[in-house]
């Protein structure tokens, strides 16, 4: 496994208070691991940690079942980071799934990571074909002197359970206000800034562009159409802001400037944008996509691609004043 370091632990904290799971989506459910985790490590001054996987478990456990990613890894550790966690354990499942149960909590969580607390769901499994359960983990925990918390699944409020796979469900009909509801954030992609072929801006309408690699990810697809969204931009002084924009995910068809290669292009709204710094290609830049407005179209023209592209500028404004 890795570490990465996200924030600056509390000074003299030893240990680890670690939140397990896959983590996909950090949805509501992963959250309340991590806020039990949080109140845990604060009282016990202990490093807050969160534990995810590079590719999902079924990818090996199942490999029949497709799995589509919610979150990248780099998007997982963006918000591991907003919730205050100081270390992501990023585990290689191939590696750390060859081990008996007793063996991973013994030799990996106890002594080569120190944790001194464990909050997990209700239906976590570890180890060798998946052997370890819950009652297995709180009788281990006693015998070495780790808190355990089994934390309850969380419902909505149609009585459905918060999962990554309902979200997954939401995002693929383009249902962006329920899937959001369920992660507890608008949902958004991380993506590095690429360089674009102009036709924006020749069109009248200059777009900060991003891949959007499906295939490459293994990321859940949304619709292909126009989505209103917030791209977050530096201020000069370094503060982050939000800036309302009109985005275009898909293959772009009248241009056919993606050559099949799906892209996220970001057309910013926003009236003054005078005192932000536009990224340069190459940096991560976080787009929040908040709203389906249209599927994507091939047009009969360039003219009656802006006109289309200019009135859905303003019912995106319209919307969102």
């Amino acid at each position: 496994f890795t570490i990465h370091k996200l924030n600056d632990p509390k000074p003299g904290s030893e240990g680890r208070a670690l939140a397990l799971g896959m983590m996909d989506g950090v949805h509501l459910g992963h959250k309340e691991l991590i806020k039990k985790a949080a109140i845990y490590a604060k009282e016990n001054n202990l490093i807050l940690c969160a534990m995810t996987f590079a590719e999902p478990p079924i990818r090996w456990t199942d490999p029949s079942k497709k799995i589509e990613l919610i979150t990248s890894l780099e998007e997982r550790l963006w918000l591991f980071k907003s919730l205050g966690v100081e270390e992501a354990l990023v585990f290689n499942f191939a590696e750390i799934s060859k081990l008996q149960p007793d063996e991973y909590l013994q030799e990996v969580i106890k002594k080569l990571l120190n944790v001194k607390y464990v909050s997990c769901g209700e239906n976590h499994r570890f180890g060798q074909k998946q052997k370890g359960n819950n009652e297995l983990l709180k009788k281990w925990s006693e015998d070495n002197k780790v808190e355990v918390e089994i934390v309850s699944t969380i419902k909505t409020s149609e009585g459905k359970t918060v999962s990554s796979s309902l979200v997954r469900e939401f995002l693929r009909a383009g249902n962006l206000k329920e899937a959001s509801e369920l992660l507890g954030h608008n949902y958004f992609i991380y993506q590095p800034l690429v360089s674009g072929r102009q036709i924006g801006t020749e069109l009248g309408f200059p777009t900060l562009n991003f891949e959007y690699s499906i295939a490459e990810l293994g990321r859940v697809q949304l619709p292909f159409g126009v989505y209103a969204a917030k791209v977050e931009l530096k201020t000069k002084d370094g503060q982050d802001q939000k800036v309302l924009a009109a985005v275009n995910l898909g293959v772009a068809p009248t241009t056919n400037r993606s050559e099949g290669m799906p892209l996220v292009e970001a057309h910013l709204l926003g009236g003054n944008i005078e005192g932000l710094v536009m990224p340069s290609v190459g940096e991560l830049v976080r787009v929040e996509l908040l709203g389906f407005v249209r599927a994507e179209k091939k047009f009969e023209s360039f003219e009656e691609l802006k006109h289309q592209i200019a009135k859905d500028c303003k019912q995106i404004i319209g919307l969102n004043s």
